[in-house]
């Protein structure tokens, strides 16, 4: 095989990895989002304000119901 081509499988494989954490990522949201309860979600840094609560991806190990905003760009957990 020659250098050509193992740099392109390799980016190959590297493109299809990408796609397939990306496909996770995304099916974990919306599995997290049909559990809404009226809480509003926020899935992104840049849409968290003070305040709100329902910050999924910035309260890890918490689950959306237990997080909220304390002060821009930054979600706690709270029991």
């Amino acid at each position: 095989m020659s250098y050509t081509m193992t740099v392109k499988a390799v980016i190959l494989i590297m493109l299809v990895l990408v796609s397939v954490v990306a496909l996770v990522k995304t099916a974990k949201l919306l599995q997290r989002a049909r559990r809404d309860d009226g809480i509003p979600l926020v899935p992104f840094m840049e849409d968290c304000f003070y305040g709100q609560r329902g910050c999924i991806q910035f309260c890890a190990g918490c689950g959306f119901r237990s997080g909220f905003c304390s002060e821009v760009f930054s979600c706690h957990c709270v029991r």
